[in-house]
């Protein structure tokens, strides 16, 4: 069981399915003005990714927490492997949004490569609160100012204040999840991220914030490999 998702992971990553299907088929429940993402999007498609950011941002390290409270490793092996299955379980769901979506190959791929890019981010987030307990309050706020904050005020802001005009890039590609978000727009060719750089970088702070932690060794040994 040591490379199976926990229940409660699984159990998460079905919500956040049903609400990013739920989202992205009834758009108007969300949006007032379905006019505001600028060019065509693929609707079905942004709601799973913005959901799978939530996910694997702010859902899945709780979980990891909850299994290394319980003795469970949550070495780098282990957590690519339960992420590689979350992901197949949401497989069906992303097929669905290229049909529904009227999307390509090359959307699907790039989507999915989004999402990895992030995951990285959530892992190191599990590690800094199960290594690093006086930690937790400030990594916390990051995750929840990048994951839920920064997107809700970017959607307050084009919603109600400024409605007119397309969203700058620059506060797009700001945070993981409204990167994610814009994959989605159908006016991107790419099988890979756009822009590239933003990926990248995500990497390489998770690479850095991890090897961190090893160098501090804040409490008790690091996390399997």
């Amino acid at each position: 069981m040591r490379y199976v998702p926990s229940r409660a992971s699984l159990a998460g990553m079905m919500v956040v399915l049903l609400a990013a299907v739920a989202a992205g088929l009834w758009p108007e429940a969300i949006y007032q003005r379905p006019d505001i993402p600028s060019g065509p999007t693929l609707k079905l498609l942004r709601a799973l990714l913005v959901g799978q950011g939530v996910f694997f941002l702010l859902i899945w390290p709780a979980c990891l927490l909850g299994q290394a409270r319980r003795g469970m490793s949550i070495g780098i092996i282990q957590a690519v492997t339960r992420a590689a299955m979350l992901l197949a379980i949401a497989a069906p769901v992303y097929v669905m949004s290229v049909f529904l979506s009227d999307a390509t190959f090359a959307d699907l791929l790039r989507g999915v490569l989004s999402v990895g890019a992030v995951i990285p981010l959530g892992y190191v987030a599990a590690c800094y609160f199960i290594r690093w307990r006086a930690s937790t309050p400030v990594v916390l706020l990051v995750l929840l100012l990048g994951t839920l904050a920064f997107p809700a005020g970017l959607y307050a802001v084009h919603e109600f204040v400024l409605p007119s005009g397309p969203i700058p890039p620059a506060a797009a590609y700001a945070g993981p999840v409204t990167f994610l978000w814009h994959q989605a727009d159908g006016a991107l060719t790419a099988v890979t991220p756009t822009p590239g750089i933003i990926p990248i970088a995500y990497l390489c702070i998770a690479f850095l914030a991890f090897m961190a932690l090893i160098v501090i060794k804040p409490t008790t040994g690091k996390p399997q490999q």
